[in-house]
């Protein structure tokens, strides 16, 4: 059996872990400027048209807090909302209020801002996705790699060239190690390790762990070890 770095190994779930925390977050937070409104309009089943409005205060961008008036079953009640300032003297705006409790409502003008909004979920989604893709694709990787680690070859000291993978974290590069090999069957191919932090130079050696049956799963790092149990097969490049 072998042994390798397990904070190399584990590297790469880096990145998708922090792109499943933006695109969670991001949905977080779209989802909370959106959702309230858009079950107000699931849960509030009346309707009502407003017939009378004050001027409630500015708010910004054109938008104004707005005071309607409105009727239900003889009685009046009152919405202060956000709304276009031209809606002061349009009453056409419609209340959505609950059956039970009128003066529990909300305007056609936040729901219809929510509806205009939804499309705001689309890149934070598309984020969570990806980053869910990524880490099962990690986890597929962590699993073929313990598979190495018991029934893998060992090939010591291949030179490498280090490749910069054009991505960050945390103000670090993440490099990978790029070297060329020549398998038993006589094919000679050019292996990407994972993305790895490292102040190595451009140029050295490093070590290749791979499956004698499949020779797609392979894992490349530096000192990897035996760990004296199983029968390790260790070769050293010449």
């Amino acid at each position: 059996m072998y042994k390798v770095n397990s904070k190399n190994l584990k590297g790469s779930f880096s990145i998708s872990n922090l792109i499943l925390f933006i695109g969670l977050i991001s949905l977080i937070v779209v989802g909370l400027a959106i959702f309230p409104a858009k079950i107000k309009e699931v849960l509030y089943t009346e309707r009502v048209e407003a017939h009378n409005s004050d001027f409630y205060y500015y708010s910004t961008n054109e938008v104004y807090r707005i005071k309607f008036y409105y009727i239900v079953d003889s009685k009046e009640y009152s919405l202060i909302t956000n709304a276009n300032k031209d809606d002061k003297n349009n009453y056409d705006m419609t209340i959505y209020y609950k059956k039970d409790n009128p003066k529990s409502a909300i305007s056609s003008f936040e729901i219809d801002k929510a509806n205009d909004q939804f499309f705001l979920l689309l890149i934070p989604s598309i984020l969570f996705l990806f980053g869910i893709i990524m880490t099962i694709k990690n986890l597929i990787k962590l699993l073929r790699v313990r598979k190495l680690l018991k029934k893998g070859i060992l090939v010591k000291n291949i030179p490498y060239m280090l490749i910069d993978k054009k991505a960050e974290i945390n103000g670090h590069k993440i490099m990978a190690y790029c070297i060329t090999y020549t398998f038993p069957n006589g094919n000679t191919k050019e292996l990407l390790s994972n993305g790895i932090h490292t102040k190595s130079s451009k140029e050295g050696e490093c070590d290749l762990l791979y499956d004698p049956e499949d020779y797609s799963n392979y894992y490349i790092d530096k000192n990897i070890q035996t760990t004296g149990k199983g029968n390790p097969i260790v070769i050293y490049y010449q």
